[in-house]
């Protein structure tokens, strides 16, 4: 059996004379002047073949900015800017485009391996077809290959083309997904979705708020029981790993005083839906608190600002249509009340002046 850079070299090889179905092959554009020794050219900023994490994008974009970086990385893009902010969140320093970190344990790739015969840089339409046929193709082998623990699908489309390669079931929505996140493959690995990070994603969600998504996934990173992390990732002490005793095994879990921090305002509280990061047991507690522990494995959960607002949001949304209809009902019944307490004190008046002496002969 060969070794690992021998089966990769072969699944280049492969890459290279394939024929894509609608797409360019990086070694047909030009006469392969700009082709790599990699499945997908984004692994050459970050390509270790012994990656912990894998990131998975849509595409490279079209043929006119593959010829116009001649098959390298854009140094100044939006998300290859954010995404050296974002794996700082994870405590690994991938380097820029122009100045990779070898050493880092990551490797990139995009859903689509072939290259898009258009001339814009990105948000180009791909078909189910296309993502099929690159997961079916190379997807899956390189994560067989590779075998990283964590899998992070950056957008909708690398999220279909990361379900079909790994056999995770696919959310209805992107939001559904990053709500779901992480799903557990086969054979034990994490595949988190997180919104695109360039700018058709940041008008969906903030880059505040994409930063703590990516610091959740950085508790995945740590290994169990003595705090250390993986090579090339900062070692971190958490309190995810502290020994902790059995909890109420019930699913709606109340923390107790020392850890929580109770809202000063009489409103009723709102309810809060996630997931444990460290082992996936559904939470549901409210907004009176800032973090709880998991009934699961006992781990000290944070609640994120942006976790108690949606929920708060939501609820005063149901809250305002409940007063619009109440306020209607409130209506009619007042005005029958208006029109009962005119004629009450009109009796009253009646009856007061006839004892007066105003209805005597």
């Amino acid at each position: 059996m060969g070794t690992k850079a021998e089966a990769y070299r072969q699944l280049v090889a492969k890459r290279k004379s394939f024929r894509f179905a609608g797409l360019l092959n990086p070694s047909e554009i030009d006469g392969g002047r700009y082709d790599c020794d990699h499945v997908e050219p984004w692994a050459q900023w970050v390509g270790d073949l012994d990656a912990q994490v894998m990131l998975v994008g849509k595409d490279f974009g079209g043929l006119g900015f593959f010829r116009q970086f001649r098959g390298q990385c854009d140094p100044n893009s939006v998300t290859n800017r954010n995404l050296i902010q974002l794996f700082a969140c994870l405590g690994i320093n991938i380097g820029t485009p122009t100045r990779p970190n070898r050493a880092a344990p990551v490797l990139f790739t995009n859903a689509i391996m072939g290259i898009l015969d258009t001339e814009s840089k990105g948000g180009n339409p791909v078909t189910v077809g296309m993502l099929r046929e690159s997961a079916t193709e190379f997807l899956r082998p390189l994560i067989d290959l590779v075998a990283p623990r964590i899998i992070i699908a950056m957008g909708l489309e690398a999220h279909k083309g990361v379900c079909m390669a790994s056999g995770v079931p696919r959310a209805a929505s992107l939001a559904s997904a990053l709500a779901s996140s992480p799903a557990r493959a086969s054979v034990g690995r994490l595949v988190f979705t997180v919104y695109h990070c360039g700018g058709l994603g940041l008008v969906s969600r903030s880059f505040a708020l994409q930063q703590a998504d990516w610091r959740e996934i950085r508790a995945y990173l740590l290994v169990p029981g003595d705090g250390t992390a993986h090579a090339g990732i900062p070692a971190q002490k958490a309190a995810l790993d502290a020994p902790r005793p059995a909890r109420d095994t019930r699913s709606r879990h109340r923390p107790s005083r020392t850890e929580s921090v109770r809202c000063l305002t009489k409103r009723e509280p709102v309810e809060i839906r996630f997931r444990c990061p460290k082992c996936g047991q559904g939470i549901i507690t409210d907004d009176r608190y800032t973090r709880c522990d998991c009934p699961r494995c006992g781990a000290t959960v944070a609640i994120l600002p942006d976790q108690a607002a949606l929920a708060q949001a939501s609820a005063l949304l149901e809250r305002a249509q409940q007063d619009r209809t109440a306020g209607k009902k409130r209506s009619k019944a007042t005005q029958s009340d208006d029109l009962w307490g005119l004629i009450t004190v009109v009796v009253f008046l009646l009856v007061l002046w006839g004892y007066s002496g105003g209805c005597s002969p």
